[in-house]
Formats: C-alpha cells, sequence, structure tokens
C-alpha cells in the first residue's frame, strides 16, 4: 500500500459514506505490527483526501507528525 491508493481508497469510502447520508465521518487508520509505517502513510493519506469530512480519526500510536498534519 502507498500513500496514492490510500488517497484513492478514502475518496471513494467518504463519498460513499455522504451519499447513505453519513453527516460525522469516523475511521481507523491501520496498524501492523510488522508494517507500522503504515499507520503514518494512511493518516498523511486522510489529511491531504478527506480532512474536511472527518469527525474522528483513530489511530493505534498518535505521533507529533500526525496531529501536525491536522492543525
Amino acid at each position: 500500500m502507498d500513500e496514492g491508493i490510500f488517497r484513492n481508497e478514502l475518496r471513494k469510502a467518504a463519498k460513499v459514506m455522504r451519499e447513505a447520508g453519513v453527516e460525522d465521518l469516523a475511521i481507523g487508520a491501520p496498524s501492523s505490527r510488522k508494517r507500522k509505517e503504515h499507520e503514518l502513510i494512511f493518516v498523511k493519506a486522510a489529511a491531504t483526501t478527506v480532512a474536511s469530512d472527518l469527525k474522528v480519526l483513530f489511530v493505534e500510536q498518535p505521533t507529533d507528525e500526525m496531529t501536525a498534519l491536522f492543525s
């Protein structure tokens, strides 16, 4: 998975949720013991793609870098 794939899938998911009438979008970032970088890549994709739609983004191990993406 790379950031482009995550952005594309996040766009599609947000569109489906909006069309279904969802007003407050909450998602969880994937976590993996073997591929810890996936969580940060996903959060970066969310920050650049669907941040305005998000009410909550659940992250297993938030970092200052992740927090800064939404401030």
